[in-house]
C-alpha cells in the first residue's frame, strides 16, 4: 500500500495508512460473532462466517502490526540526518552524520508517462539516496533548499540519470554508522570491502495471526468445502496437503529466523549477496 509523506518544520514524515487495516479487522469480529450467535442455525454459512471473519480479522491485525512509521530529522543532533523507523512493536532510531553525504541532487525523470523530480542525497561513494518525490519541480527546489540551509551541502540538479557518479580520484575512506542498539543489522568495514549481515526476526504475534490465517483456511475446508466423508477422496487429499504446505512454509520461516544471517558484501566491481544457515550440531 502507497504510503502518505508529511512534511514539516526538519522532519519529513512517511506513514503507511493503517485505517483500511483496522475496518478489515473489525469486520472481521463482527462476522466471527454473527457465526457463532447463528451456529447450526444457518448452517454452512455460520462456518463460512466464522472462517472468513477468522481470516479478515488475523490478515487486518497482522497487516496493522507489519505498517511502518519513518521519521527523517534533520538537525535534531547538529551534525546528523537523524533516521527513526517505527513499528506497533519497536521504533529503530538511525544516525547518519553529515560528512557521508558530498551534495544534494535534484533528479528529473519521467515514469509511467508522468513527469517526477526527486530530491536525493548523494554519498561520497557516489550512491544516491532519495529523500523525497514531488510531482513539480518547485516542491522539489524548496525542500532541496531546505536541506542545503540545514546540512551546508549544495544543490545540483540532474536532467537524467548519470551512468557512473563515482569519483574514483579519492580514496576510499569508510564511516562508521550509528546503528540502533537492538537491531540485528551489523557492519564490517575492510581495506577492500564493505560487508553487512542482519537477520530476518519476526516477532511471535507475527507467526500467531499467520497460524490463525491458516486455521481460517482450515474451518473453511473442513466445515464448509470439504466436511468429512461428504466428498471424494482425492478432493480431500489435495485440500489438505495443501495447507499442510502452507503451514511447512511457515515453519521453515521461523527456523530460518532463528538459524540464518542474510550477507551483502560490497567489493570493487563485485557486489555478492548470500544467506548462510549456522550449523546447529
Amino acid at each position: 500500500m502507497k504510503s502518505r509523506v508529511h512534511i514539516s518544520d526538519n522532519s519529513l514524515n512517511i506513514k503507511t495508512p493503517i485505517s483500511i487495516f483496522v475496518i478489515i479487522a473489525v469486520a472481521g469480529l463482527f462476522m466471527v460473532a454473527s457465526g457463532i450467535y447463528y451456529l447450526e442455525e444457518i448452517h454452512p454459512i455460520d462456518h463460512l462466517l466464522i472462517g472468513t471473519g477468522i481470516l479478515f480479522m488475523s490478515g487486518g491485525l497482522l497487516a496493522l502490526l507489519n505498517s511502518k512509521y519513518y521519521k527523517i530529522l534533520v538537525n535534531e543532533e547538529p551534525g546528523y540526518l537523524s533516521l527513526v523507523e517505527s513499528t506497533s512493536l519497536d521504533i529503530s532510531p538511525m544516525k547518519i552524520p553529515f560528512k557521508y553525504f558530498k551534495e544534494i541532487v535534484v533528479q528529473y525523470l519521467i515514469t509511467g508517462g508522468k513527469s517526477e523530480f526527486e530530491v536525493l542525497l548523494k554519498s561520497r561513494l557516489g550512491s544516491l539516496h532519495m529523500f523525497a518525490k514531488y510531482p513539480d519541480k518547485k516542491r522539489a527546489m524548496e525542500t532541496a533548499g531546505e536541506l542545503e540551509q540545514a546540512m551546508g551541502l549544495n544543490v545540483i540538479e540532474n536532467s537524467e540519470v548519470p551512468y557512473d557518479s563515482i569519483d574514483r580520484s579519492k580514496p576510499y575512506v569508510p564511516i562508521n554508522l550509528i546503528l540502533p542498539g537492538n537491531t540485528t543489522i551489523r557492519t564490517i568495514e575492510k581495506r577492500n570491502s564493505s560487508e553487512i549481515n542482519w537477520k530476518n526476526s519476526y516477532h511471535p504475534l507475527q507467526f500467531i495471526f499467520m497460524l490463525t490465517i491458516c486455521y481460517a483456511f482450515f474451518h473453511i475446508a473442513n466445515f464448509v468445502i470439504a466436511p468429512p466423508g461428504q466428498i471424494g477422496m482425492v478432493p480431500t487429499i489435495t485440500i489438505y496437503t495443501f495447507m499442510g504446505l502452507i503451514l511447512s512454509g511457515l515453519v521453515m520461516m521461523g527456523l530460518l529466523s532463528f538459524f540464518s544471517r542474510n550477507y551483502l558484501i560490497i567489493s570493487k566491481g563485485t557486489i555478492n549477496y548470500y544467506n548462510f544457515i549456522k550449523e546447529t550440531i
